[in-house]
């Protein structure tokens, strides 16, 4: 019950904010109670302009929102009032108030014209306020026309109409194509169409049905004028009008139902409605929210395969700072403004670009700004609600998870987490470093994903948002990264033959990750660890940048005789190598020899380089050779000693100028 409270009581706060029934471009609506809303699709809403004494001077189709959300407002959508009854119909027979399709607005079927008529009449009746009982009356004059259905297309296509088949419209329009003009002819039924009302004021500003806030202010009364089955409402705790009837949210699935399963309740329970006594206001409240909610870009994240994460606060119920615990604000996702945002990887910031020292960014102390895309909008007082919704059928909604925290306690738990796992990229200029904080679609990728087209892609969409909600619960409550994920980044590493685009990614990810395992502080500059894994990953870094140099001069890409991308022996016999690394080491010093040899011919600064490294390394490998066995498959460090044996070779003077 204590989701289901906090919902309410976020809607009545939202109600003292002013943001309910509150119309602002690029804005999402949050509905008043017992009004819904409808999206133009560009042929499925008329905008009907009346006059007072109900004359039809205008009738359009309303506009459907275009890519850039640039559609100004109120001509994309409806928000119309709906009865409890009206809202959840399907195909049975129950009319709107008053933005209904044609199919009750027309005469056609006489049953539904005077169920619809009945229901407008008996809300007219009821309004007290003057502009509203105009705004009716004239929406009432129009309707009451038996020919109203045909006043109205012809209105919209003119001397363009072709003829009327009840409610199939046959009408003829021009298609512009490269030899001009050409004339074609099209067929529209309209029994679905729905009407939205605006009515031309003699003074003031026109309303539509969208848009008349007072209209709905006199819809709710009227709604509330006619409460019965009177009861205790278990969520707000007042006296409501008990339902068992609730609004759906993703199509037709409500968060709020009755199972159809008497096995759930029998023994307790009569009825399976007695198991919770909501309100008809509280119910709607609740609905909303989460409506608003999951269609609010800033309070909404997309989980996969219906599955989503609602976050917001007690005093930024918008999110306006547009805090997203499954992504930091630093991080640069490929597809950031799609539904599979969170799926975005690493961009290819090649190894071989990183030629600088490591410069700290001292601008980002607080590890948990880098969750706030915007301006930090909450105080740490408030509350930060977090919610994951799955839809596990047509009609019903789950919640997976669900907690309340203090904001204090999520920044600090923001900043463990990216204290923990982080890493460094270069700024934007090239010129420093900055941390930067693995997005969860990146960790979840790197560790089950496999490479396809050069993306890396996890199919299972079941097993996809089971671990990515545990991932977002780990941020959120402050945990350590779930350990398989941990485990199989572990042996992605070991495993770099199976990633041809996606290896930086793989290795990014495996450094911010496992460097919370460390024992000591990594630092980038420096190459102190004298560990047998640590010092066997920098001499394979050095094996590679030995034949690499020979091969491709610097360049991104080595191509084989065939036109592939050529790889080195080090990459060719790297799993072979953690599994048996002083074996191996052989096999590359081996294989390498020849490279060793026309790398002394062409560009002797880095041969003496790459072999003072290498002569290093071999020492302090001898010096623990009798302390630790060297044939031993090696840690997850050695990716760290890959990683800084290959950022140090690239600051060498001597590999910048060749």
């Amino acid at each position: 019950m204590g989701f289901l409270t906090d919902l309410l009581e976020s809607y009545n706060k939202a109600e003292d904010l002013k943001l309910v029934d509150k119309y602002t471009a690029n804005d999402t609506v949050l509905l008043p109670v017992y009004h819904n809303i409808m999206n133009s699709n560009g042929n499925n809403i008329v905008l009907l302009t009346l006059t007072k004494e109900s004359q039809i001077i205008q009738a359009e189709f309303m506009k459907k929102m275009d890519k850039n959300g640039d559609t100004k407002l109120f001509e994309t959508y409806i928000v119309f009032p709906v009865t409890m009854n009206s809202g959840a119909r399907t195909s049975g027979k129950c009319a709107h108030p008053i933005v209904d399709n044609f199919s009750y607005l027309s005469t056609l079927d006489e049953i539904k014209h005077e169920m619809y008529l009945s229901g407008l009449r008996d809300f007219y009746d009821y309004v007290k306020d003057d502009k509203v009982k105009i705004f009716l009356r004239s929406i009432i004059g129009a309707v009451e026309d038996k020919d109203f259905f045909n006043r109205v297309v012809d209105k919209i296509y003119g001397k363009n109409l072709i003829s009327i088949d009840k409610t199939k419209v046959k009408y003829q329009y021009v298609e512009e194509t490269k030899s001009g003009e050409k004339i074609k002819e099209a067929t529209l039924d309209f029994k679905d169409v729905y009407v939205n009302f605006k009515v031309i004021a003699d003074k003031g500003r026109d309303y539509t049905v969208t848009d008349f806030t007072d209209l709905h202010r006199e819809f709710i009364d009227y709604i509330d004028s006619q409460r019965k089955n009177l009861g205790i409402c278990n969520i707000s705790g007042k006296e409501e009008e008990i339902v068992d009837k609730h609004r759906g949210i993703l199509g037709n699935a409500k968060v709020i139902s009755v199972s159809n399963n008497r096995e759930t309740y029998f023994g307790r329970f009569k009825d399976g409605s007695e198991v919770i006594q909501v309100g008809y206001e509280s119910s709607e409240k609740v609905h909303l929210m989460i409506k608003y909610l999951l269609e609010n870009n800033n309070t909404r994240v997309w989980l996969g395969s219906g599955q989503y994460l609602i976050n917001w606060f007690s005093d930024d119920i918008q999110n306006k700072s547009g805090l997203d615990p499954s992504n930091s604000a630093k991080q640069k996702d490929e597809n950031v403004n799609s539904k599979e945002n969170f799926l975005g990887y690493i961009e290819k910031d090649e190894i071989e670009e990183e030629i600088d020292d490591f410069t700290p960014n001292e601008g980002n102390k607080n590890v948990g700004e880098s969750f706030i895309k915007g301006k930090k909008m909450f105080s740490d007082n408030s509350n930060y609600y977090a919610m994951i919704l799955d839809k596990s059928s047509n009609g019903r909604i789950s919640i997976k998870y669900y907690n309340k925290i203090k904001s204090s306690q999520l920044l600090l738990n923001l900043n463990a987490w990216g204290e923990k796992y982080k890493w460094y990229r270069k700024t934007e200029d090239k010129k420093s470093y900055e941390e930067y904080i693995p997005s969860l679609g990146q960790i979840l990728l790197s560790s089950y994903g496999i490479e396809r087209d050069g993306k890396l892609v996890l199919d299972n969409d079941n097993f996809k948002k089971d671990q990515f909600r545990k991932l977002v619960i780990s941020v959120i409550e402050g945990r350590d990264i779930p350990d398989n994920l941990t485990r199989m980044l572990k042996l992605n590493i070991r495993n770099r033959i199976k990633y041809d685009k996606q290896w930086l990614t793989i290795m990014y990810i495996a450094l911010a990750i496992l460097s919370k395992e460390r024992k000591e502080d990594f630092n980038m500059k420096e190459l102190e660890s004298q560990t047998v894994s640590y010092l066997y990953g920098r001499l394979l870094s050095v094996y590679e940048r030995i034949e690499s140099a020979v091969f491709d001069k610097l360049t991104k890409e080595k191509k084989d005789n065939s036109g592939g991308v050529r790889i080195t022996n080090a990459e060719k016999f790297w799993n072979s190598f953690t599994n048996k690394p002083a074996t191996m080491s052989e096999v590359l010093e081996s294989k390498t020899k020849v490279y060793e040899m026309k790398l002394k011919a062409e560009k002797p600064g880095l041969s003496i380089i790459y072999n003072q490294e290498k002569q290093e390394i071999y020492e302090a490998l001898a010096n623990l050779g009798e302390k630790q066995e060297l044939n031993a498959p090696l840690d997850y460090e050695f990716i760290f000693g890959y990683y800084g044996e290959t950022k140090k070779l690239f600051t060498k003077k001597g590999d910048k100028d060749e």
